[in-house]
């Protein structure tokens, strides 16, 4: 299970989804924002340090309308948690 960063926070400008960390240190009012297409926005508000990967992925295939294999949706969804895990977005708790 994983857990979101406390310093981390979503926001959605227009019509894209951002993650922003609000504890970085800004450089001449600039920040970093990492920009969430929308199954990574639905993967991001998943994340609840309850839903383990393959609770998401079996939400993101009942939201998909095509046919994708139940495996490779599970395959995307672990690769993009370990993305996030990376960058420092969430935890492993």
């Amino acid at each position: 299970m994983y857990i979101k960063n406390s310093s981390i926070v979503g926001r959605q400008i227009h019509d894209t989804y951002f993650l922003i960390d609000i504890n970085s240190n800004y450089l001449n009012d600039r920040c970093s924002l990492y920009e969430l297409n929308e199954i990574a926005s639905f993967i991001w508000n998943k994340i609840d340090g309850i839903s383990d990967e393959n609770t998401i992925a079996r939400q993101l295939k009942d939201m998909i309308v095509d046919d994708t294999d139940y495996d490779v949706i599970l395959n995307d969804v672990k690769e993009y948690l370990l993305s996030l895990e990376r960058n420092g977005f969430i935890i492993l708790g």
